[in-house]
């Protein structure tokens, strides 16, 4: 345990690191809108001040002469723009750039119709604090600096390019089996994730609906037209080969109305499966030999909720699998040893996916995480050198060891090839993260929690201020790389068993954590910065 010495040592450095970030953003001592400018700062003087033993955060700034203000006083000290279009400072651009990357998958055409805090709360929020920060008057006003027409009043039909993307997905979606959700849209056609979300945010103004109801309508999603069960329900039901009898007096419900099997859906006699008291199906196993399977939705018209472990185990003619929107639950080892699965389309229903999901899927290149998941764990994809991956909007933890990092040569001791993504989506909703390219950040971009891709030389994305333990553990691709000035720590085993061969560090970097570059036999040469307070064994 430390010591109140080393306490108060470590909070008064604490405190100096913090108000010194202050300084940057406020020079006059004036502090107005550090939640929408920076949060995780606001975050930390919320911490600070208690420990510190202050009442309020004001009196902990006002020991530091610091103020609060707000309305005509920040009016009075941002009178001007202080920075045009591409010279803001480093200790704001990177803000604007998240500001104008998002505007930019919102709204393609830059224009904008309606009110931006009403369609996206959280961007109307940063904007707001960030035209302050610079000097303009206004929202309107700061948007039009950056080339997008703002008029929230105006409404109006989609641009003709919305039209062409809608007319594309029509035509695609003919002859291909159609997607359950957006969010699966987005995975299948990630070029048009920006003209989506734009429709999506304007469908129920202009059409009276909701963005999936008028893609079903159109023929781009699934839940077309109401159909019959696959077969007739029974009024009795009568044992059935691979379903145990539960009932007489139960009968079968009907699909819910509008839903229809996807195309291609293979024949349920070729699965094995259980039915529980509830009327729910599990599919316990299969055993034909087609290469893409698509697993029905409904049998006997009762709904299919789930896949029982080892359902599909050892399947050696498996490539691509399709599970329907009722499953709810992917049991553990369903998928185990599947080594020609490719890729996989996963339920939007499905809220958990165990560590052992795809152990043996040795071939696995493809996949969507659903919306409502919220972890990757341990090991997820420790077997899978996956290319192509879509990451949902509910996911909030990303385990770092969840991803393939090469094969174990046993007679160096050390891992050969390594991840090699080449397309990363993270959903536009989702809270947390965000890509950039093959590499997984936090979403204000100040953290840097995974590279994914094949790198050689890797610049990290200017703005980071934290390398997180073990992103790049393991990435034998990775030759060197070119550090921000923003970087402030570097975490353990960041970039341990890399092939880096010399280094050089920013001026503001202070911590590097334990192991951070272990097992780099190939590096000869570091320079460190002046500010270095700290490295671990």
């Amino acid at each position: 345990m430390n010591s109140p010495l080393e306490m108060d040592e470590k909070l008064s450095l604490s405190l100096d690191r913090a108000f010194a970030r202050l300084e940057k953003y406020f020079p006059e001592h004036k502090v107005f809108g550090l939640d929408a400018l920076d949060d995780e700062l606001r975050e930390r003087f919320a911490r600070l001040y208690r420990q510190a033993g202050y009442a309020t955060v004001e009196e902990l700034f006002a020991s530091r002469g610091f103020v609060k203000i707000s309305g005509n006083e920040v009016r009075e000290l941002r009178d001007s723009v202080m920075y045009t279009p591409g010279n803001e400072p480093d200790i704001i651009k990177n803000k604007v750039e998240n500001i104008l990357r998002r505007l930019e998958e919102y709204y393609p055409d830059r224009v904008i119709d309606r009110h931006v805090e009403k369609d996206h709360k959280n961007l109307g929020s940063n904007i707001s604090g960030v035209y302050r920060w610079l000097g303009y008057p206004d929202m309107q006003s700061f948007l039009a600096a950056y080339g997008y027409e703002y008029n929230p009043e105006a409404g109006g039909r989609p641009e003709v390019d919305i039209q062409a993307m809608l007319d594309v997905l029509v035509e695609k979606y003919k002859t291909q089996p159609r997607p359950a959700s957006i969010g699966a849209l987005i995975f299948e056609n990630p070029e048009y994730k920006g003209r989506l979300k734009t429709f999506t945010n304007k469908c129920q103004e202009l059409y009276g609906t909701t963005a999936k109801k008028y893609l079903q309508q159109i023929g781009v999603l699934q839940l077309l037209a109401t159909s019959a069960r696959r077969r007739k329900g029974p009024s009795g039901v009568q044992p059935t080969p691979g379903l145990p009898f539960v009932s007489e007096v139960q009968s079968a419900p009907t699909p819910p109305s509008g839903y229809a099997e996807s195309e291609g859906v293979t024949d349920d006699s070729c699965f094995t499966y259980k039915r529980n008291v509830k009327g729910q199906i599990t599919i316990t196993g299969y055993h034909g030999q087609d290469a893409e399977v698509t697993v029905p939705g409904y049998i006997e018209g009762f709904p299919v909720d789930a896949i029982e472990k080892e359902a599909f185990r050892d399947n050696i003619y498996l490539t691509a699998l399709t599970l329907p929107d009722t499953v709810t639950h992917l049991y553990r080892g369903a998928l185990q040893g599947c080594i020609s699965l490719r890729s996989i389309r996963l339920s939007n229903k499905i809220t958990k996916l165990a560590a052992t999901t795809f152990n043996g899927c040795f071939g696995l290149k493809e996949v969507n995480i659903p919306d409502e998941v919220e972890e990757l764990p341990k090991g997820i994809f420790q077997d899978a050198q996956l290319e192509k991956l879509y990451i949902g909007k509910a996911v909030k933890r990303i385990d770092q060891k969840a991803f393939f990092s090469g094969e174990y040569d046993a007679f160096t001791g050390s891992r050969k090839s390594g991840r090699a993504l080449k397309e990363l989506t993270v959903s536009p909703e989702n809270s947390c993260f965000r890509a950039e390219g093959t590499s997984l950040l936090s979403a204000d971009g100040r953290t840097l929690y995974l590279a994914l891709g094949e790198l050689g030389h890797y610049t990290v994305p200017r703005g980071v201020e934290t390398i997180a333990e073990s992103a790049f553990e393991d990435q034998r691709s990775l030759t060197g790389v070119t550090f921000p000035d923003s970087l402030t720590d570097i975490g353990p085993c960041a970039f341990a068993g890399s092939e880096l061969q010399k280094i050089s560090f920013g001026a503001n970097l202070r911590t590097i954590g334990e192991k951070a570059f272990f097992n780099c036999r190939g590096l000869t040469e570091a320079a460190f910065a002046k500010g270095l307070e700290e490295i671990g064994p």
